[in-house]
């Protein structure tokens, strides 16, 4: 346990200086990752923020699924890739393959592990159904309309998350992603027409990242609530 412990501190503690390095276009150093200085204040409390929600996340699914301390692991997996997928998003509004791929393989892989009802011909289902429909949407956008919201990376995101919630808790996921986006656009100020929301590009990841995690918790909410009783 002390070993998944170290590496949970490890990971989010560098998973900031990895996504900031992705984002500005060069490779990231040992120099940074062995520093603790940051750039500036929005680095610095941006770091803080993730090692913190991150690691609270990855000890908190990995008890609430009970799936042993291999579930540690994979938890610690899915909150890595998953956090470094929303944070991208927001800031470049793309999601690389470099991310949405091992995203979609480790969903494929390791999600039996961690979910006791998803088997991998679930996770395999979900993947494809995550894949496949949001394609057929967008073509069906595209020669209609001549124009489609979605890109590349945010099918495969779709299908990896398929892949790591199976099918009803890809519906589950999408459903609630688009209430908080929804949310988003209620709370956002912006001009008193429709006019203003139309064209409006939005990062899709960080709210699909909050309806998994929200399909994760009304899966296990009796576990959670035990934490407390």
């Amino acid at each position: 346990m002390i070993n998944i412990i170290i590496a949970t501190i490890l990971l989010m503690y560098i998973l900031p200086i990895i996504v900031y390095r992705i984002t500005d276009h060069y490779p990231c150093l040992w120099e940074d990752v062995l520093t603790l200085k940051s750039k500036t204040t929005a680095q610095l409390r941006d770091r803080i923020v993730i090692f913190f929600a991150g690691s609270t996340l990855v000890f908190l699914l990995g008890y609430i699924t009970q799936a042993g301390p291999l579930g540690y692991v994979v938890s610690l997996v899915f909150i890595f890739l998953a956090f470094s997928i929303a944070w991208v998003d927001i800031k470049e509004r793309i999601i690389p393959d470099l991310l949405s791929i091992p995203f979609l393989i480790s969903g494929i892989i390791a999600s039996p592990i961690l979910w006791h009802d998803i088997d991998r011909s679930e996770a395999l289902l979900g993947a494809s159904v995550g894949y496949i429909l949001p394609i057929v949407i967008l073509s069906t956008l595209r020669f209609r309309y001549k124009q489609g919201s979605f890109g590349g990376g945010d099918v495969k995101l779709l299908a990896g998350t398929g892949a790591w919630v199976g099918l009803t808790g890809l519906s589950f996921s999408v459903i609630a992603s688009l209430f908080f986006v929804l949310l988003y656009f209620l709370f956002t100020p912006r001009k008193d027409n429709i006019k203003s929301y139309l064209g409006t590009t939005i990062p899709y990841a960080p709210f699909l990242l909050l309806g998994i995690l929200t399909f994760i918790v009304y899966s296990y909410r009796d576990n959670l609530v035990n934490i407390f009783y």
